[in-house]
Formats: C-alpha cells, sequence, structure tokens
C-alpha cells in the first residue's frame, strides 16, 4: 500500500504553526475560503483559481462530517493544489483502493485531526479505538485509517478493522 510521509509532515506542521488541529480556523490562518451549497451527490470539493483557493462543502452535512470533509480537502490544498480541482465523492470515500492524491488527502485528514500525542496519552489511558474516536469526533474508520499509519511507521498496535474503509460513503452526525 502507498504511504505518503508528506501528508503527515504537512498536517504536522500546520497544527504547530496556528496550535489547533480544528480544520476551520487551519482553513482561515491559510487563506482557503469556504463556501456551502447543496452539492447534491458530492460531500466537497477544492478548487484552486487564479491563485486563490477554495473549498465548497454540502450545506446538508452534519459538524462531524463537515470537520473530516474539511480537513481532506484541505489536504489536497497542501498537497498537490496545482491539480486545481477535486471532488470528495460518495462514490470515491476515504478508501485504500482511490487514486493516489485521495490517499494522500485521506492520511492528511487522519494525522490533523488525530495527532500522535492525543492518540498515545489516550491508548496509554486504555482508551478503545471506538472511544478514541468518539472523544476526538472523528469516524471509527479514520482512527482505523491512523491505527495502519501508525504501524507502517513502525508501531505495533493492535489492528482494528471495521471491514470497510468507505465510511463517508453514509451519512452520519455525532
Amino acid at each position: 500500500m502507498f504511504f505518503d510521509n508528506d501528508a503527515i509532515l504537512k498536517a504536522n506542521r500546520l497544527t504547530c504553526k496556528f496550535r489547533t488541529t480544528d480544520p476551520f480556523k487551519i482553513s482561515e490562518e491559510i487563506g482557503v475560503r469556504i463556501f456551502y451549497m447543496d452539492l447534491k451527490n458530492i460531500k466537497g470539493m477544492y478548487a484552486y483559481v487564479l491563485r486563490n483557493r477554495y473549498i465548497v462543502l454540502d450545506n446538508k452535512l452534519g459538524e462531524v462530517e463537515q470537520r473530516i470533509v474539511l480537513a481532506h480537502e484541505i489536504g489536497h490544498d497542501q498537497l498537490d493544489r496545482g491539480s486545481c480541482f477535486r471532488t470528495f465523492t460518495d462514490r470515491n470515500s476515504i478508501s485504500y483502493e482511490t487514486h493516489r492524491s485521495e490517499i494522500g488527502a485521506n492520511y492528511f485528514s487522519a494525522q490533523l485531526l488525530i495527532p500522535d500525542e492525543d492518540f498515545f496519552e489516550m491508548l496509554e489511558s486504555k482508551y478503545d479505538y471506538f472511544q478514541m474516536a468518539a472523544e476526538l469526533r472523528v469516524f471509527p474508520e479514520l482512527m482505523m485509517l491512523k491505527v495502519d499509519m501508525l504501524n507502517m511507521q513502525g508501531h505495533d498496535l493492535a489492528p482494528f478493522d471495521l471491514g470497510s474503509k468507505n465510511f463517508l460513503k453514509k451519512r452520519l452526525d455525532m
């Protein structure tokens, strides 16, 4: 499987620079404008037009889903801005089987929303992966991706398999 260390480094750089993991605050700090529209079959999209950066989120997303989709789209801004136009669709959601730039944006969002320090602090406090996901307000499937990422970096964490990594196909408000 492809592993994008650049996504992790860039997410860490932003959280360190702005002292937050909140994708809304980070978006404001880096100058990416957020708009809300009825996007029908897509949850979000990133556009880079005439040196202006935009993210459009579907106006029907719940709070948790907004954070995850926004973090993913910021990943596109940071990792492949020159690609100009990306969409985050129900059919092409967080999955290992998607295009390389989607995988990078997935890693970026997992790292941004689930910092290593928080993960290991909760692990030491005997949280299970589901409790961690609830505490950090992310989908369990994003936590599963984080566990996989940490294991690819040499950690020896218990596997966490929910059977599907296409978790943004469903709508979920937490």
